[in-house]
């Protein structure tokens, strides 16, 4: 599944932390999503929206990202 099919909104994590920076300076995150324990690496959708806004998608009022306009690899670790 792609990071933008599971969304990347804050709301919808938990057990997050900043595990470091992307060339470009964004933050890269290691969390889980709500109602489970897997352990994911990506962006947080908040943070995309302020410097790289066209890579935001929305969707019911929740944030997804669009890892192709973003120098960040959504993966399971």
């Amino acid at each position: 599944m792609q990071g933008a099919e599971l969304g990347s909104d804050k709301r919808i994590k938990h057990n997050y932390h900043i595990v470091g920076k992307s060339p470009s300076g964004i933050n890269i995150w290691e969390f889980s999503y709500l109602g489970s324990n897997d352990r994911y690496v990506g962006v947080m959708a908040d943070e995309i929206e302020k410097c790289q806004p066209d890579a935001v998608i929305y969707n019911n009022g929740f944030m997804s990202v669009d890892y192709n306009k973003i120098d960040v690899e959504f993966k399971k670790v």
